[in-house]
């Protein structure tokens, strides 16, 4: 059994911040290496996830939608922390 990396956070051109991907180039080479599953975690946003979505299908790749989320504490001298939250399907 070959064991399979699977990209579980992953910013886009989407993630006004720091992100460079572009989903076509992405599909193609997660097709490329045989990746099964690939989860979309832009910044604070779900702004490519149709786009994502459907280019996944298309390329036989079983998407995961997700974002990074900056979680604030009750205390404002205290740090935010960052947070990372997927969808499940419910089926």
């Amino acid at each position: 059994m070959n064991p399979r990396f699977v990209h579980l956070r992953l910013h886009t051109e989407y993630s006004l911040v720091d992100g460079v991907v572009r989903i076509k180039p992405l599909m193609q080479m997660a097709s490329e290496l045989g990746m099964p599953v690939l989860a979309l975690t832009d910044q604070s946003n779900l702004f490519a996830m149709v786009k994502f979505y459907r280019a996944a299908i298309a390329a036989g790749i079983k998407p995961i939608i997700g974002v990074d989320v900056w979680v604030r504490p009750a205390v404002e001298t205290e740090q935010p922390s960052r947070m990372t939250l997927l969808c499940q399907n419910a089926e």
